[in-house]
């Protein structure tokens, strides 16, 4: 490699007599030592951009220059465009150093350059880390390389580690340096290269500002179209209109084309290595297809046309022949915009000469222009081919199938879309309280679904979705609303407005149920014709237009109206009646009410019988506050937000919006609960999740998968109210619980399932770890259920029941806890029985006394005798039961009786153990089990409210904070006060 660069023989001779030669000299050494010692530790993986690249640049733009127009470039031209080529790409060279002097420094010399720059480095590298967090797998791929579409990097943020960068990191740098590089060089020539002690290298100081900022401009140019230049030299109070054609000597604009156009043709193989890919691997996907298309390039010559230029190459795949069929076309626009401003700004002027500065070449030309030649020579098919569709068939056999033909999903998506049109409206004058006076649409509600009445003589009738929303520009109708699977809310443009920045990426302002890019398709779900009227808030005018599914141009037209969209559509008899007899179903609600919030404010409208009007505003609201006693936040690391409540709401929503009322939305995996026989239930289920991150399938009608990803956390949370709710509401004495405790309704199902129990110092749910091993003297069951009611022990164990039995609500039943023998012994324990029924025929009168009953059992035969009467309730036991008094209060009575024969039914049925019986338990403990030893071990709770939360502190702060709503008022007296409403 040279020693420094060198210049060619035409350049040298024009820079003899040239003004600041020692300037162009100076920095002709310093760059070549820059560019001999550099890294480019942010592009290990680019084309040469060092010496070499600079010398073919130059070289290049002096085979560009026509003999005709040599005596007219200036020795002052020559200095300006040496100067511009070692900057235009010089960024690329910057250091970790110098790049972090660039972002993090404070020297205010790199401000935005105005008209061209709005935002300072610190500001546009936050802006360029915003969208970086949004980047596709594509993208991601394009930039850090990727095995089978899948990503080898992530965007992190390289100052949060900057003394441990990643190649990731350096490859994200490099992709903002190359956006940047152009203005980079035009900074970098008027103050000097950042490094890490002020300026690595600048121009040397007797250069005049003028000229640094001039030939800054000529390097930046490469990357700005020539006009946008030439308004800068008009305006800037530095040069002026003349400017564009001369100043001291430099033809600023002819420079200009001749770096563009010379930077344009450096894709010959020279620039690298053939064998790159036998030593290196090469992650960046853009740097990969550059180098395959530098050495897919043989030959660069001469035709028979002097105005051409021909350029023989020869792509090995198809990939390569795509980006240089790119790179020719980019060439010959280039070669057309230069020549047009050339003659623009220098073709009067003949008698300076000026007239002559033109381009060697007009056209360039290539074996690749003949496609169908080409073709005969390549083992491939030299053809942009990939997977495409014919959009309205595609759409006509996605509608179907998606939504099953039923038109109530259209009035869902278009009405989802009117809903964050709304909120989007709102944010958008928070952020910008300049436009909150532009008129928007007037209507009772901010969203008004209407179904017209049909109109029989037309055929149709119109169903109306109207907003009071932000409105669509030509471009969101364009790209988004008219194109399915085009997500607006996936754009940049739409991040930019409607996110703030964060570490893992973007977090949305607004609540957005929209996501999969449906758009108009879901109009089509309900008719085949459409109109629309929309105003974007920030547009003057507003569109309108008609179409349907075939159409094949759409004639939008512009017209004067208010903020906000409305869209009409014809729809047929069939999806009329569909519509108006809407009945709720597991997987669609009922007419329109899909939505569930009161803000923003829904108002729906059909024409009834006799052309009735009939008027639903918004559903009840689903407030999800701190202070709404129906609803309740569990707290789990996903990336949005989940509300329960086990009433007055559909199984699962989404944003407001109803999803389903499946019941397979409530089944608990097994392998949460660690148990397969546990009567709990998932609770209906709230989403608020702003970022789209909640997986819903594509219908939005069911999740994606066979359970909630956060169902451990849901039930967890669920069973933990019911144990806050006991601690603090639970039974004041054992009577209590054997006679009946008063369980919170919603609990009920949980709670009638695990039954309290009762000693005579505390209460207990029943698990297997706490009954476990407990001695047994004495039951009392249902005979024909096996249901256990009560359980004496030694110290007088009580099962708590739940009243009335016709409710279909039980207690403890006897599978999961067993009564055996004594340990030692493989016999089943034999007790003494004794029967407890009610019947009405002796409810009056006395039963006989005498043998009531035998029966044969298990274990032999059985002997019954009356005992007792009292009231209709008769007690009869066998031979050697314990006898004593019965209490019939203690039993109500009984609300269905199938006998009043004697004994025939009996309602419950004494057991009486000997001392070596104790409970065995048949299942194992589940959740619940683990749950109560978290918070009060393998202890009872104590009957006095002031003992269980001294016996239990850190269980009742812990569960007051997470559940304030279960407890009363003398807790709260007794745990320091309630706190204030909203904390």
């Amino acid at each position: 490699m040279p020693a420094e660069i060198t210049l060619p023989a035409f350049l040298e001779e024009k820079l003899r007599n040239a003004p600041y030669r020692h300037v162009v000299q100076k920095a002709l050494e310093n760059f070549s030592d820059w560019f001999r010692a550099s890294r480019l530790p942010f592009f290990p993986d680019y084309t040469d951009h060092g010496i070499q690249h600079m010398e073919q640049v130059l070289e290049t733009a002096v085979k560009l220059i026509p003999d005709t127009a040599r005596l007219h470039f200036s020795g002052a031209d020559a200095a300006a465009l040496v100067l511009a080529v070692l900057f235009h790409d010089s960024a690329l060279h910057l250091t970790e150093a110098g790049f972090h002097q660039l972002i993090k420094g404070t020297d205010a010399a790199y401000a935005p350059m105005k008209p061209f720059d709005t935002t300072d480095w610190a500001q546009t590298w936050a802006d360029f880390m915003f969208l970086a967090r949004r980047w596709d797998d594509a993208k991601l791929v394009q930039v850090f390389g990727g095995d089978n579409g899948v990503p080898t990097g992530t965007v992190q943020d390289p100052f949060a580690h900057w003394h441990n960068l990643t190649r990731t990191d350096y490859l994200l740098i490099g992709e903002f340096i190359r956006q940047q590089h152009p203005r980079l060089a035009h900074e970098m020539a008027r103050h000097g290269v950042p490094g890490p002690n002020g300026q690595l290298l600048k121009l040397d100081e007797s250069l005049p500002h003028e000229w640094r900022d001039l030939v800054g401009l000529i390097a930046r140019s490469h990357g700005l179209p020539l006009r946008t230049c030439l308004d800068y030299l008009k305006n800037a109070p530095d040069f002026g209109e003349e400017a564009r054609r001369e100043y001291q000597g430099v033809h600023a604009v002819y420079l200009m084309a001749l770096l563009r156009v010379a930077d344009y043709f450096q894709i010959d193989s020279n620039r690298t290595s053939s064998r790159i890919f036998e030593y290196k691997k090469i992650y960046s996907g853009i740097s990969e297809i550059e180098h395959k298309a530098h050495q897919a390039v043989r030959n660069i010559t001469k035709g028979d046309d002097k105005e051409a230029l021909f350029i023989q190459a020869k792509p090995d795949e198809v990939a390569v022949f795509l980006r240089l069929k790119e790179w020719l076309a980019g060439i010959q626009q280039e070669l057309d915009a230069s020549w047009a401003v050339l003659g623009e700004v220098y073709g009067r002027y003949e008698e300076e000469g000026w007239d002559t500065l033109g381009l060697t070449f007009r056209r360039v030309r290539s074996n690749l222009d003949d496609v169908a030649e080409f073709a005969k020579t390549v083992p491939y098919v030299p053809d942009r081919i990939r997977f495409d569709v014919a959009r309205a068939e595609l759409l006509k056999l996605l509608i179907g199938p998606l939504y099953g033909d039923d038109p109530s999903y259209g009035v869902r998506e278009l009405m989802q879309n009117s809903i964050d049109a709304v909120r989007e409206y709102d944010q958008f004058v928070l952020d910008n309280p300049e436009y909150a006076d532009i008129p928007r649409r007037e209507q009772e509600a901010d969203v008004v679904v209407e179904l017209g009445p049909f109109d029989e003589a037309k055929g149709y009738a119109v169903m109306t979705i109207s907003d009071r929303g932000i409105g669509m520009t030509e471009a969101t109708i364009r790209d988004y609303f008219l194109r399915a699977g085009a997500s607006y809310r996936q754009s940049a443009n739409w991040k930019t407005a409607f996110e703030i920045d964060d570490a893992t990426g973007g977090k949305s302002k607004v609540l957005r149920s929209g996501r999969f890019g449906i758009g108009a398709l879901a109009a089509f779900l309900i008719g085949q014709d459409m109109e629309v009227e929309t105003r974007y808030i920030g547009s003057k005018e507003g569109y309108v237009f008609n179409t349907t599914l075939d159409l094949d141009s759409i004639n939008v037209n512009r017209a004067q109206l208010p903020v906000g969209t409305s869209i009409r559509i014809m729809i047929s008899h069939d999806n009329y009646i569909g519509l108006l007899t809407k009945h709720q179903k597991k997987f669609s609600p009922s007419r329109f009410n899909w939505y569930l919030l009161d803000k923003p404010t829904v108002m729906r409208r059909w024409y009834g019988p006799g052309d009735s009007i009939v008027n639903i505003t918004n559903q009840e609201g689903m407030n999800f506050t701190n202070n709404d006693q129906n609803w309740r936040r569990i707290e789990t690391p996903f990336p949005y937000e989940i509300y329960w409540t086990l009433q007055g709401a559909p199984n699962l929503t989404c944003n407001g919006l109803f999803v389903s009322n499946s019941d397979a939305l409530r089944n608990v995996p097994n392998e949460i609960l660690k148990s397969d026989n546990a009567p709990v239930q998932f609770p209906l289920v709230s989403i608020v999740d702003p970022d789209g991150k909640f997986p819903l399938n594509l219908e939005r009608n069911n999740i994606r998968s066979d359970s909630y990803e956060f169902g451990l956390a849901l039930v967890r949370d669920l069973l933990q109210e019911m144990l806050s709710w006991l601690l603090f509401n639970g039974p004041v004495c054992a009577e209590s619980v054997s006679i009946q405790h008063t369980i919170m309704p919603w609990l009920s199902t949980y709670a009638n399932h695990n039954t309290l129990v009762a000693s005579k110092s505390g209460y207990a749910v029943r698990l297997v770890s706490l009954l476990d091993g407990i001695s047994v003297r004495h039951t009392i069951n249902h005979h024909h259920s096996g249901f256990v009611l009560d359980v004496q022990t030694e110290d007088s164990l009580i099962f708590g029941h739940y009243l009335p039995w016709a409710s279909g609500s039980y207690g403890t039943h006897l599978s999961e806890i067993s009564v055996v023998e004594g340990l030692g012994t493989d016999k089943k324990v034999k007790s003494l029985t004794r029967k407890v029924f009610y019947s009405e025929k002796y409810s009056n009168k006395s039963a006989p006394r005498g043998k009531l009953k035998r029966e044969s059992n298990y274990r032999d035969e059985v002997v019954y005798e009356l005992e007792q009467q009292k009231k209709g309730w008769l007690v009869a036991a066998e031979h050697g039961c314990p006898t004593r008094e019965f209490n019939v209060t203690k039993w109500p009575k009984p609300v269905f009786h199938r006998s009043s024969g004697e004994g025939s039914r009996t309602y419950f049925i004494e057991h009486f153990f000997p001392e070596e019986s104790y409970f065995k338990a048949i299942s194992k403990p589940w959740l619940l089990d683990e749950l109560w030893q978290e918070h009060f071990g393998k202890s009872w709770i104590p009957f006095a409210l002031e003992d269980r939360i001294a016996k239990f502190p850190q269980a009742a702060q812990f569960l007051k904070e997470r559940y304030p709503q279960v407890v009363p008022d003398e807790a709260w007296a007794l745990l320091g006060g309630k706190p204030a409403k909203g904390n």
